[in-house]
């Protein structure tokens, strides 16, 4: 319970909603205690993964020559499994090894022959002899003879000579001086390995992205001492960049490229928007029907948006059927490049919110508009977010929420150890930040019942083995290549309207601190995200989802490459990693194709968003301690997006403080609907009272949807302005009248 006068809060998940709960918390003067299930990253972590869905993801890389027989050019990535200490043990007064080591070194060295990563291996003999610390080398030694042992015998398996290094380090470890002879005699190794970084997605950073901006300024940036937190002046924040365009790449005609920095001059809008006819392809008539739609969404009340717009498709509230088919093929699809969304299943509140914010974002004159990280994420955000939340006593467990039991008029949680061990900690408040469907299984399995518990239990998440999974959820995964030198499209992101699978990609390295180089085993990555999983391929004639990962990885290239003029020169990639949250089938009819997506991301079909739990600012504290926080929650991003993770925590720790009775400041709320175009603010004040009155919006009342055709058609334009013209007194040329109200 209370930790003295601490109010005490266990959070359960250590995703971005996890995190940002227990960050708040912390800061406010509570004790935090988290529980994370997924197991730490070799290399990036400790303890548990923390970061969710956006954690970095690190896999090992096979030698030319050791990957399976068939079609593809290109290697694919395998997770890395953590050997943890490989140690081989000696007998006191030998050099020889037994087949318990021997077994050891076979593993080890199948390890180094197949995987190209593993760059040097340190073979360090250790000894009994006391007072032998002091001349650490000496090669006239036992201990320095076992190494040259274990070396040998690595050698004699297939390693190549140049990877393997021996030293004599004496007496042993400082926590072993009470040791027996025969524990401090052995042999461990100290392996240099470059880990490849992929991820389930790419990081996208809009500048609307208040609630993220507003958490990653308050991480600070600590030195590289292990030992002590002392921060360099440095926050998280600063680990964004800006990119400074976006790239939209067509088959069929020249690339185009769109500029994501302020804008400083109504030229230079004018030129877009003219360059954009051009390149794109589409008719003035579909870019000014589409505008005036923007405008009719930008000029609408909150209580429209929600009462009108959440109920219709964003294809219906722009008319996608008025406009030319090249216009509706993209109107329908560019909404699944970014968020697996497309335009005739997803609400016109969602699509509409983010299509205002993205438009306004260059026109806000803030330096950084869009951005992305400058290392793979773990390294540049959750790592310095872990290492801010232990300085502050924050405590991570590597543990699973599997229900809550009622125990004496209280609920607490039941929670599992990786040991298998099963605890009941016990605190007074819980914060349940889990993926939806583990949220689900906890309800379920716990028998809870009323407001978000039931909520929770309807929610439909569809069948996750399936390529369109229905329900309320979608599949969007990345992939990323690397490549033996540097590639760029542009500086930021690229789509790619025309790929069957609905790709939309970054060349990321150009924005690391420390470029890749041959250490790496790589120089260029490109990071691709898959929107459409059960697109056909129009070569392949198969979905994604029914796709081997090497055909996977060669379509979504083939579909890239088709973009590229034919004269621009560009390496083939070496090696891929795909999504390790797509798990493949081993036997019967799926063998080596899709079976589950372990994260697939929720998305707001129309008319469905009302079924989501919670509410933003009124998230409920249920059964004396219990709630919910997640971008399966209500919330004012409405998006599934880190930044939708992070406002509902935020949501979660205002209802505690709620409970609390909280004396301070609560957590900061953002409804991007309150950052719109202040200069049309009155506009939105004319519709509130428009809509309370029962009327429709004042751009259906006076028909301007209609302008776009009538320029281009004057025997339309006179049948509409017939009634409001009459003969001038005196003469033929007509005058214009008032038609009477």
């Amino acid at each position: 319970m209370a930790n003295g006068n601490r109010t005490t809060v266990a959070v359960f998940g250590a995703g971005i909603a996890g995190l940002t709960a227990a960050h708040e918390l912390v800061q406010r003067g509570f004790q935090v205690t988290v529980y994370e299930p997924t197991p730490p990253a070799p290399v990036l972590e400790q303890i548990c993964g923390v970061g969710g869905m956006a954690r970095t993801q690190v896999g090992r890389v096979e030698k030319p020559g050791n990957e399976p027989p068939g079609p593809s050019r290109m290697r694919s990535t395998e997770p890395v499994v953590d050997l943890g200490n490989p140690v081989v043990m000696f007998d006191p007064a030998s050099a020889k090894l037994d087949a318990a080591a021997e077994e050891t070194l076979d593993q080890l060295a199948k390890l180094l022959r197949q995987h190209e990563t593993v760059r040097h291996v340190l073979i360090r003999g250790w000894m009994a002899t006391p007072g032998a610390m002091l001349v650490k080398g000496a090669i006239d030694r036992i201990d320095y003879a076992r190494a040259e042992e274990v070396r040998r015998y690595l050698q004699k398996a297939g390693v190549a000579a140049d990877r393997l290094r021996t030293e004599a380090w004496g007496f042993g470890l400082s926590g072993e001086l009470n040791c027996t002879d025969g524990d401090r005699s052995y042999v461990d190794f100290f392996i240099e390995e470059d880990i490849v970084p992929g991820e389930h997605g790419f990081r996208f950073f809009p500048a609307f992205y208040r609630h993220v901006f507003d958490t990653m300024v308050r991480i600070p940036i600590a030195t590289d001492d292990p030992n002590v937190f002392v921060e360099t002046g440095r926050t998280v924040r600063d680990n964004v960049i800006s990119t400074y365009s976006q790239g939209v790449n067509f088959e069929d005609r020249k690339s185009f490229e769109m500029p994501r920095r302020p804008i400083r001059a109504f030229q230079e809008v004018f030129d877009l928007v003219r360059n954009a006819y051009e390149t794109m392809g589409f008719t003035a008539t579909d870019v000014q029907r589409f505008a005036l739609k923007l405008f009719k969404y930008a000029t609408s009340s909150s209580a429209r948006r929600a009462g009108e717009y959440e109920k219709l498709s964003w294809w219906d509230f722009v008319d996608g059927a008025s406009y030319s088919e090249r216009f509706q093929r993209y109107i329908d699809s560019s909404p699944q490049l970014l968020v697996a969304m497309r335009a005739k299943a997803s609400d016109a509140r969602t699509m509409g919110n983010i299509a205002v914010q993205l438009m306004l974002d260059p026109l806000r004159g803030e330096q950084r508009i869009d951005g992305t990280l400058n290392a793979p994420t773990t390294l540049a955000w959750f790592k310095h977010w872990f290492r801010y939340l232990v300085s502050q006593e924050v405590d991570f467990q590597n543990a699973a929420l599997t229900r809550f039991i009622a125990f004496k008029g209280r609920w607490i949680p039941e929670v599992v150890y990786v040991d298998g061990s099963v605890l009941n900690p016990s605190a007074n408040y819980y914060v349940v930040a889990l993926s939806p469907e583990a949220a689900k299984k906890v309800v379920e399995a716990s028998g809870l019942v009323g407001d978000d518990f039931d909520d929770i239990r309807r929610l439909d998440l569809g069948d996750k083995t399936r390529s369109d999974p229905g329900g309320t959820v979608d599949h969007l995964s990345g992939i990323q290549y690397y490549f033996a030198s540097d590639v760029k499209f542009v500086p930021g992101h690229t789509v790619f309207p025309d790929s069957a699978w609905g790709l939309s990609a970054i060349a990321q390295p150009q924005f690391w601190m420390r470029p890749r180089g041959s250490f790496d085993g790589y120089f260029g990555l490109v990071s691709v995200d898959i929107g459409n999983w059960h697109a056909e391929s129009p070569v392949t004639k198969k979905q994604a989802w029914d796709s081997t990962k090497d055909e996977i990885a060669e379509e979504v290239w083939r579909q890239i490459r088709a973009t590229l003029p034919t004269n621009r020169r560009i390496p083939e990639p070496m090696f891929y990693h795909l999504d390790q949250n797509i798990e493949f089938g081993t036997t019967g009819s799926r063998a080596g194709l899709p079976m589950r997506n372990r994260s697939p991301l929720v998305i707001n079909r129309t008319g469905r968003y009302h079924e989501r739990p919670g509410r933003p600012g009124y998230y409920q504290v249920h059964e004396g301690g219990i709630v919910f926080a997640g971008t399966y929650m209500q919330t004012h991003t409405r998006l599934t997006t880190m930044e939708a993770a992070n406002e509902s925590g935020r949501h979660a720790v205002n209802a505690i403080l709620k409970a609390e009775a909280f004396a301070g400041d609560w957590c900061m709320i953002a409804d991007p609907e309150r950052f719109e175009i202040e200069d049309l603010r009155w506009l939105v004040e004319v519709d509130d009272r428009l809509w309370k009155l029962g009327l429709p919006h004042f751009v259906d009342i006076l028909r301007v949807e209609q302008l776009p055709d009538l320029v281009y058609d004057p025997v339309a334009l006179a049948r509409l302005l017939a009634p409001y013209l009459r003969a001038a007194p005196g003469g033929s040329r007509p005058g214009l009248r008032v038609a009477p109200v």
